[in-house]
């Protein structure tokens, strides 16, 4: 393993540069909310309508800027710009790029939401509990549109546009299938020996889709070759498998906040754990481990009718047979397992670098990778 990637990713120190770029207002990177009231589809349409601002706030850009206002991670937009590097160390790319991927995942965290009927999200309630349902799921789909249409007015050479917005549509094709796999396949219904096919299709999709795109994007606007948009998008997209398998096991720990902790469970949801416990076990211990899964999810059903908040409402007893199936599905995963994922982040970096060499933008996104690894904690 290469200095850059075996060295349990590069200091921390590094990541300053992009990690509050996102809040800045210098070079013309206002901060995302602020994006609101920059936006071109627009222009100032929404300021001079007769309806007047007030009411085009309370209907749909409130919404829009809480999302966009709350703190994220913002990776995908620092992964925009280190791919860019890679390509062109001595460019930037254009503002609206990294905003747009951020602005469509944004979006994309919204109807989600919506559809896992969670509660809370970056901090605070989910969109759709502060601001209603109708609300939430027209300001995400119009999120995605404007994102889009960022992606379309994007000073580039027409075929690398072009290219760039077909690879747009069809990540959000990807990540509605994946969505829909998510939401449509149960624990217990979903036969033993495919539960580790499905995590993958659900990952890949769903996660591992716009994270593609986020390399490829950087890549594609710095003027990349062929062999390094595909080294890109390979690597977005295999970096995304990692840390959707990563989000997985945080959720089994009890450092989840209280309203996202056991939220997989809760939902019945597939996930890595359930596949590597189908991988470890018999088929009588992991049937008798879907059943417990099983009653569990129609016992916090029950109690979500009168404590709707949290796990915490359905009572200690409910919360400690929760908090133990969760320590029996990551002892299946293995103790082993994080090593593991830290070591495949490595050799995911490695495999960039035998593209690009070893670079300093290599080098920021190995400390970026390490910050996203230990929030995952």
């Amino acid at each position: 393993m290469s200095a850059t990637a075996g060295n349990a990713f590069p200091r921390r120190r590094r990541i300053s540069a992009w990690t509050e770029r996102d809040r800045s207002t210098t070079s013309g990177e206002a901060r995302l909310d602020a994006w609101v009231d920059a936006d071109r589809t627009w222009g100032a349409e929404w300021r001079t309508s007769a309806l007047g601002a007030r009411v085009w706030n309370e209907v749909l850009l409130d919404p829009i800027r809480d999302i966009l206002g709350r703190p994220g991670k913002s990776f995908r937009a620092n992964l925009v710009r280190a791919c860019f590097a890679l390509v062109n160390e001595d460019g930037t790319p254009p503002p609206e790029l990294p905003a747009a991927l951020e602005i469509l995942h944004a979006g994309s965290l919204i109807v989600d939401d919506i559809a896992d009927d969670s509660h809370e999200r970056r901090g605070g309630p989910c969109i759709h509990r502060v601001h209603g349902t109708p609300r939430a799921l027209n300001a995400g789909n119009y999120m995605y549109f404007w994102a889009l249409e960022l992606l379309a007015d994007l000073p580039l050479p027409a075929g690398a546009a072009r290219a760039l917005l077909r690879r747009a549509n069809r990540t959000m094709l990807d990540c509605h299938r994946g969505q829909a796999l998510d939401i449509g396949l149960q624990v217990g219904v979903v036969p033993k020996e495919t539960l580790l096919d499905a995590a993958a299709e659900i990952s890949v999709l769903k996660t591992g889709a716009l994270m593609s795109l986020a390399a490829y994007a950087g890549a594609v606007a710095a003027g990349a070759s062929p062999e390094q948009e595909r080294a890109a998008e390979r690597f977005g997209g295999r970096l995304g498998v990692v840390l959707q398998k990563l989000d997985d096991l945080g959720n089994l720990t009890s450092r989840h906040a209280p309203g996202k902790r056991f939220e997989d469970l809760r939902a019945g949801r597939v996930t890595w754990p359930w596949a590597w416990a189908a991988e470890a076990l018999d088929a009588p211990d992991f049937a008798a481990l879907e059943r417990r899964a099983q009653e569990l999810q129609r016992a916090c059903a029950a109690a979500a009718t009168t404590q709707p908040t949290s796990i915490e409402g359905a009572g200690a007893a409910l919360e400690a047979d929760m908090g133990s199936l969760a320590e029996d599905l990551l002892l299946c995963a293995g103790l082993h397992r994080r090593s593991d994922l830290r070591a495949e982040l490595g050799a995911i970096l490695d495999a960039l670098e035998a593209v690009f060499g070893d670079k300093p933008a290599l080098r920021l996104l190995g400390a970026e990778m390490e910050r996203l690894e230990a929030s995952y904690g």
